[in-house]
């Protein structure tokens, strides 16, 4: 992502980051039976160094850390169009932020999480509805998260 949106270093909340992020990302599904699937999406995102966060910060400049993050489901195809199954993800930060140059240490953030999902498709339409209970987190917080993701090809 490119540092677009509107900032401002006078405001402490911003559209914007100020920052690059690039974030390539594989994603697999593999038909391994009659009506069955399984789906991975890995992600990897590195983001550049900030030169100009919000003054009310007191920082020079910032960086996030690097992270990755694992998606993994499997469903089964219960009608015509819709599918039920079970999904989780698995985040972690795999490099400190750092922050007027030097390394945030013990801020490193982790969390897992899993739950249901169901599916509809129909020609070039698809929409996703994911529920997850996150566990394990580490300096972050951990909860329920809820996912919804309509897809169409134009």
């Amino acid at each position: 992502m490119a540092p677009t949106g509107e900032y401002s270093r006078d405001r402490i909340v911003n559209l914007g980051s100020n920052a690059w992020s690039i974030s390539p990302y594989l994603a697999l599904t593999w038909r391994f039976a009659d009506r069955w699937e399984i789906s991975s999406r890995t992600n990897f995102t590195w983001t550049s160094r900030s030169l100009a966060p919000p003054y009310a910060t007191g920082l020079h400049d910032w960086q996030a850390g690097q992270q990755l993050a694992i998606n993994l489901s499997t469903s089964y195809e219960i009608a015509a169009n819709w599918r039920l199954g079970v999904g989780g993800y698995v985040l972690q930060q795999l490099t400190d932020s750092k922050t007027n140059g030097q390394r945030v240490v013990e801020a490193r953030q982790g969390v897992g999480a899993l739950g249901p999902g169901v599916s509809w498709s129909s020609g070039s339409t698809t929409l996703i509805i994911n529920a997850y209970k996150e566990f394990g987190a580490v300096n972050r917080p951990e909860g329920y998260q809820g996912v919804l993701r309509f897809l169409t090809v134009f």
